[in-house]
């Protein structure tokens, strides 16, 4: 009766360390893209992009939580962010990571605000976004060194489903006499198959 109590007790311990080993590799490949991650975003969605935060986590679904995620608005529509969100969780794919690559693909986005704003010339506030975006893709950028003098492979974006739990949304319409306004609240929304 005492070997198979061993037995169990050894399987335990072994699933215990590798579980360990595991946790502790995720936790080092997570921690040194880091900045990586920080500079994807802000490439991705451009220079008005800010966050208090970003941490790496393992516990659940590996990834990246950025708090405090905001992204700025022109002046010309308002001084408040065009989108904000008390947290976005960037959920990684673990086959890939298995690999040592770092490859995004979810976005969970908790409690997000969004302002769709059209100001008094009938300019949208988002379209302005796009125009943004579009000009910094004009500007020179950097070459990297060769791929083999790179420590690391990079972050890659291959979003496959994105997550809003208790969103709002706001839309106001100044281009019209009396300006108009609509509020969704406690907004939950999946979209997948990108």
């Amino acid at each position: 009766m005492k070997t198979p109590r061993k037995l169990f007790a050894a399987v335990a311990v072994v699933i215990i360390i590798a579980g360990f080993g595991l946790a502790r590799t995720i936790d080092y490949i997570l921690g040194q893209n880091r900045d990586q991650v920080r500079q994807e975003l802000q490439k991705i969605i451009g220079k008005d992009v800010s966050f208090a935060g970003l941490e790496a986590v393992w516990w659940g679904r590996p990834g990246f939580v950025v708090s405090e995620f905001r992204i700025l608005d022109d002046s010309h529509f308002a001084a408040t962010p065009l989108i904000s969100a008390k947290e976005l969780t960037l959920g990684i794919s673990l086959w890939d990571l298995l690999f040592q690559r770092l490859v995004i693909t979810q976005l969970t986005f908790i409690a997000p605000e969004l302002q769709i704003i059209i100001n008094e010339t009938g300019a949208l506030n988002l379209a302005s976004l796009l125009e943004r975006k579009n000009e910094l893709r004009r500007f020179p950028t950097l070459r990297y060194p060769a791929t083999s003098e790179r420590k690391q492979a990079g972050v890659n974006f291959s979003i496959a489903r994105i997550d809003i739990r208790d969103g709002r949304v706001e839309y106001i319409d100044r281009s019209i006499k009396e300006p108009a306004e609509l509020r969704l609240n406690h907004l939950r929304l999946t979209l997948k198959g990108f």
